[in-house]
């Protein structure tokens, strides 16, 4: 038995938004111009392309610079998987997807030129 049955969350690229999955066509009612498979991992047309990758994912695809956070996920199909992520998490930044930092909404510190880093775990 895998242990981590039945708790493990799959993204959704690797369960049944995969192609040939059940799901394989979910953003096909939204765009035409990129796979889910594409829209999902944000490679093939969208390597190269923040804009259009968090676009599709967050459902704002060509709304302008994507940056109205207050516009993502309003609406089907979107990638809920992320949006559940960002729900649940501090400050609703999290890393759901493939430039999933586009318009600074991951959970992470970028710091470019650090001289120290000082962990403290307690509770």
């Amino acid at each position: 038995m895998d242990i981590q049955q039945p708790y493990r969350i799959v993204a959704p690229v690797h369960g049944s938004f995969k192609a040939g999955g059940e799901n394989a066509n979910y953003f096909a009612s939204y765009t035409t111009a990129y796979t889910t498979q594409e829209i999902l991992l944000c490679n093939e047309k969208l390597a190269e392309d923040p804009l259009n990758g968090a676009g599709a994912n967050r459902h704002v695809l060509g709304q302008g610079d994507g940056k109205d956070v207050s516009k993502y996920y309003r609406e089907a199909p979107a990638n809920f998987y992320a949006k559940f992520w960002h729900d649940h998490s501090i400050d609703n930044l999290a890393y759901g997807f493939p430039y999933d930092d586009y318009n600074n909404q991951a959970a992470y510190l970028e710091i470019n030129d650090p001289k120290a880093l000082i962990i403290r775990v307690g509770w």
